[in-house]
């Protein structure tokens, strides 16, 4: 088996498939989601494809759909934590994130799964309780920088209880509640940016 086999593969939809019909247009952004959009139609879509993550980080022909998961509690207060060294995506390190979320791969069997695994991955909700239902709220197509041009946001949100802990996962550190108001003080990323500006 070669070692380009073995490299991840995601799951991305050509820029011309995913923005396409009336209520698809292409847009810069945060769009808030309603249910007159189309978008979640783009995990039924025949042009979905997996690819190898190295070869569409440079295709800005293909957006990479990206799950993005933001944590509230009872307060109004919004989980975030501060992006390491250790994360794959080099342009993200030092930046602040309400996100959780990543590339869908080819082991993921749906949507739905790739949403769980990227959560436990990255936070460990076992001492937490669930006080809604995940919800979707939007989504980030943002081309001003490298790694918007290449990626799609799906925006959802889950409300809880208590406090996550961190996991095995070295990439995020300084994980915290915060208001929206003292996140958008810090430095961060551009998609928790937009979220944050869009509540």
């Amino acid at each position: 088996m070669t070692e380009s086999s073995l490299e991840e593969r995601v799951l991305v939809i050509p820029r011309l498939e995913l923005f396409k019909g009336e209520h698809q247009k292409e847009f810069q952004g945060f769009a808030t989601y309603a249910p007159s959009s189309n978008f979640l139609q783009v995990f039924d879509s025949e042009h979905l494809t997996y690819r190898p993550r190295s070869i569409v980080e440079k295709e800005p022909q293909y957006k990479q759909i990206i799950p993005y998961i933001y944590l509230t509690n009872e307060k109004g207060e919004i989980f975030g934590y501060q992006r390491t060294k250790a994360g794959g995506e080099s342009r993200l390190h030092s930046k602040w994130s309400v996100g959780i979320g990543g590339h869908m791969n080819d082991g993921d069997k749906n949507f739905s799964e790739a949403i769980s695994r990227e959560l436990d991955e990255e936070v460990d909700l076992s001492d937490c309780q669930e006080l809604s239902s995940l919800k979707t709220r939007g989504f980030i197509n943002d081309d001003s920088n490298e790694v918007g041009t290449v990626h799609f946001g799906v925006v959802y949100n889950l409300k809880i209880s208590g406090n996550p802990k961190s996991t095995k996962d070295k990439a995020l550190s300084g994980m915290c509640w915060k208001t929206p108001q003292e996140w958008l003080k810090l430095e961060l990323e551009t998609w928790s940016k937009l979220v944050l500006e869009n509540l």
